[in-house]
């Protein structure tokens, strides 16, 4: 028989009114393809409607017709509503203003303030839901790739990315009555009268389940570039297709997603009463389902497949006398997985069954999932030095940190080698990858060779860290109802009983889209507050994960003086400031890093929990030595509990001294004459482009013997550049090795130094930038370089703010200077004269920045020396 899925999917990339999207047809396209050939259902039970078809009229017509008697949809069959295009969020119609809360919508082809088509709310498509549910039963699965905030995020954008939400500013307004006649229509013989209980991310919805791209005042979004994908939908298709969809539940999947390659926070979630149940009810069997033999020994019994195959502590399997699964075979029993090894699983309590001398396992539901996911490169494995100790962390039970080897999309971490036996972690968390932090260990510190004795202590604190990080329900019952916020403090004029000062806030509430940003500052002080605005009592715990030295710190609570929650109904409390024996947070950054990050996780629960072991220590300075790898889920069963986490962005302080500084370890700035208001740029100079510019070098770094290979002394070849007397030159060198390897065949870049600030005095006198590299590029196997592969070097231009500026087309500028060499040589990059786009975007506070850069997958290229010279 045919499967009995029906599912209506929904793409919208061109818009009537709006700025069209990149990719959300593409993903509506990914998600039918993936019905129809991982889970084998027939085309004709799938209704697609892409950009022009997908009018208000017409969706609103789609979901209608998959509550009609006549359409070959049987009560129970499983129901699939996917939807990737614009979300928004509106103020209530003025006959719902008494509920205060937004309205979450999506945003049809048509919508238009011209036309008069406002979006369709969430209490409408839940009131459609609701008909379909009545009549052909609640197994209904809601997908939505979109967001709806936006506000906060507009000014933060990085390149290559869009929201997929517009500002309500934008959006017509809801108006009375919306939609009156097609929610009269779906609710006819209902007793339903509040048309918010019918909202779709409802916890109570006992309709549906609902699957969002993101959390609460969360946005969502998508790479631009082509090919190109929403993040989530590419996460969450990644996924589907790694595991079997009759054995994991809704929670299951999105405690299971894959990581979003989504550089902006984004955390999907999954809404109902119904999230424990089976993907689709069960019902969905997909293209195949594996029978895995079951062999005896004398300590028990054991699956003939473990870790490798993606098996963990607290799967469970169905056992079966036969290899096929059909109506007629019978079930045994089932039976959880409690111990794993690379390539075998064991089972516990095998004796409450009476087992064939043959039989088999088929997985029938999924335990939570304490495996790091790592993607090990073939290089790691030509390095790295054999090892039992590797076993280690290959095998384990439930409270055991683990490691999964997996492909690179699924990956959490890429675990490889470079150069001398150098191991490197490449972490694919959305954090790291947002703020620079791609690779472990940072620059500058102390290398890690690939022995199992430095590297799975390693192992196992990443899989500690993930997996504390990405720990949380998947209802979210308080979210919208606890909130998080960060201060900057001042002293009060008061001190504690051992004479400590006391701290108080100053100003408005630092979090802006789920993120602070902040200037390292030694003498910076803050703290936070957290509000409970429900109706229950709270026990909250706040923990700060760093994403460069991988450290797990708990903030302490104000003690309460009683064992009742600190937290009451209504009621607020600080951490790190106000009464008590209370530290504030400081935040500073690493040499180096332009960008470091801190985040942020509050962990709050109608019942205590245990969270002694969940700190850890930097594994970078443990020496190798192992640490607590235990790992327990916080919360008992009668717990009600949730996450809300906020990211510190920490960021270098700008540099305003024209004199000579030093911006990294090993770099001197240089202003060689003091810049004065009367300069004017002379347009009459053009420099000689066929000389070499000499390296200009700083009495504190100046080499006390000669380095002719080095610093070439001035000849004919390479004479000195004498600067214009009505024009500025100043150099930035740096002498700091750096090295970047490309792990994939995408772009890796590592920021090697930076110039001073600009004033408008060097901005109205330099008109020419060249960079000039000592380096060298090595591809895989001796391999030569081409367009699309190879070491090369990149300048960028931030901003007074210490971000990448962008461009008047909304491109970051950065340019390629030039490629490195396959042997250690100094190379003259591009001219960047007068006429170049980048000279019009400059203005006062910004600054360039160098970078080391490798494409395709195994390439190194290193920096030796660098200098970047104007005139």
């Amino acid at each position: 028989t045919k499967p009995s899925l029906h599912a209506l999917v929904i793409g919208i990339n061109k818009y009537e009114s709006y700025d069209h999207l990149a990719n959300a047809t593409v993903d509506a396209f990914e998600f039918k393809q993936y019905l129809i050939r991982d889970l084998l259902a027939p085309n004709e039970q799938i209704k697609v409607i892409f950009n022009e078809q997908a009018t208000k009229w017409n969706i609103i017509l789609a979901l209608q017709d998959l509550a009609r008697e006549d359409n070959g949809i049987k009560h129970g069959d499983p129901i699939v509503i996917y939807y990737a295009g614009y979300g928004g969020e509106l103020d209530p119609p003025p006959d719902r203003v008494l509920n205060r809360s937004p309205v979450h919508c999506i945003i049809p082809q048509d919508t238009s303030k011209v036309n008069g088509v406002y979006p369709i709310p969430d209490f409408t498509i839940g009131a459609l839901v609701h008909k379909i549910a009545r009549e052909k039963g609640n197994n209904i699965t809601l997908i939505f790739d979109c967001g709806y905030s936006l506000s906060d995020i507009q000014d933060e954008m990085p390149p290559n990315t869009l929201p997929r939400a517009i500002d309500k500013k934008d959006l017509p307004a809801l108006p009375t009555c919306s939609d009156h006649i097609t929610i009269r229509d779906a609710l006819n013989g209902s007793d339903i009268d509040d048309l918010y209980s019918l909202e779709l991310s409802s916890p109570r919805a006992d309709t549906h389940v609902l699957l969002s791209a993101c959390g609460h005042q969360e946005s969502v979004f998508e790479n631009s570039e082509f090919p190109g994908y929403g993040y989530f939908s590419r996460a969450l298709l990644e996924t589907l297709r790694s595991i079997e969809v009759n054995s994991l539940t809704y929670e299951g999947l999105i405690q299971r997603l894959s990581t979003l390659k989504a550089n902006m926070v984004q955390n999907p979630c999954c809404k109902g009463k119904n999230t424990d149940r089976i993907l689709f009810d069960g019902q969905v069997k997909g293209a195949s389902t594996s029978m895995i033999t079951i062999e005896q020994k004398q300590d028990g019994l054991y699956l003939q497949a473990g870790l490798v195959q993606g098996i963990t502590p607290g799967f469970k399997y169905a056992i079966h006398s036969g290899d096929i699964f059909g109506p007629n075979d019978m079930i045994i029993g089932t039976l959880e997985v409690d111990q794993v090894d690379p390539f075998a699983a064991r089972l516990k309590d095998e004796n409450a069954l009476d087992v064939p001398s043959f039989c088999y396992g088929r997985r029938v539901a999924y335990g939570l999932d304490q495996a790091l996911s790592v993607y090990i490169t073939e290089d790691f494995v030509k390095a790295v030095e054999p090892s039992k100790a590797w076993s280690r962390i290959l095998s384990g039970g439930k409270d055991n940190t683990l490691i999964r080897p997996t492909s690179p999309g699924l990956a959490q971490v890429i675990l490889s080698a470079y150069g001398k036996k150098e191991t490197t972690f490449k972490l694919r968390n959305q954090v790291s990858i947002k703020y620079g932090i791609g690779t472990l260990p940072l620059p500058g510190r102390s290398s890690i060779p690939p022995s199992a004795s430095q590297v799975v202590p390693i192992l196992s604190a990443l899989a500690k860290w993930h997996w504390y990080l990405r720990h949380a329900p998947a209802s979210r019952p308080f979210q919208g109802l606890v909130d998080l916020e960060f201060y900057q403090l001042h002293p009060a004029g008061k001190y504690t009983d051992s004479g400590n000062p006391i701290f108080e806030s100053e100003g408005e509430n630092l979090i802006v889209g789920g993120e602070v940003n902040i200037v390292a500052n030694p003498e910076g002080r803050y703290g936070v507050r957290i509000v409970n605005r429900s109706s229950a009592d709270l026990y909250v715990y706040l923990f700060s994960f760093s994403p460069t030295s991988l450290a797990i710190t708990h903030k302490s609570t104000p003690p309460t003086g009683s064992p009742s929650a600190q937290l009451p109904e209504s009621e607020s409390l600080t951490i790190g400031y106000g009464p008590g024996e209370q530290v504030p947070f400081t935040f500073s950054i690493d040499d180096a890093l332009r960008m470091d990050a801190t985040i942020l996780r509050l962990f709050v629960s109608t019942h205590p929990a245990d969270i002694e072991g969940v700190e850890q220590e930097s594994p970078f300075e443990a020496n190798g030595a192992l640490l607590n790898e235990q790992l327990k889920d916080l919360f008992g069963r009668e717990a009600v509990w949730d996450v809300i986490g906020v990211n510190v962005a920490c960021k270098r302080p700008s540099r305003k001294d024209e004199g000579i500084i030093e911006p990294f370890g090993g770099l001197t700035i240089i202003s060689d004459l003091e810049p004065t208001t009367t300069l004017n740029a002379d347009p009459t100079i053009t420099p000689n482009l066929d000389l070499g510019i000499t390296p200009v070098i700083g009495a504190d770094t100046s080499p006390t013997s000669p380095l002719p290979a080095l610093f070439p002394a001035p000849t004919a070849a390479y004479p000195p550049v004498i600067p214009s007397t009505n024009g500025t030159q100043f150099t930035g060198k740096s002498s700091t090795r750096r090295m970047v390897e490309a792990l994939t065949a995408h772009a890796t870049f590592l920021p090697w130094f930076c110039t001073p600030a600009l004033t408008p005095e060097l901005l109205a006198s330099i008109r020419c930038m060249r960079l000039r590299t000592l380096g060298s590029a090595k591809g895989p196997g001796g391999t030569n370089s081409s367009t699309e592969t190879g070491g090369y070097f990149e300048i960028s231009v931030i901003g007074s703010d210490g971000f990448p500026k962008l461009s008047t087309k909304k491109k970051e500028m950065k340019y390629r200077s030039h490629s490195a060499s396959t042997s250690v040589e100094w190379i003259d990059g591009m001219v960047f004269e007068e006429d170049h786009e980048l000279w019009g975007n400059l203005g006062a506070g910004d600054y360039f920045e160098v970078s080391v850069c490798a494409k395709g997958k195994g390439w190194i290229c290193e920096a030796n020396m660098g200098n970047l010279t104007f005139w």
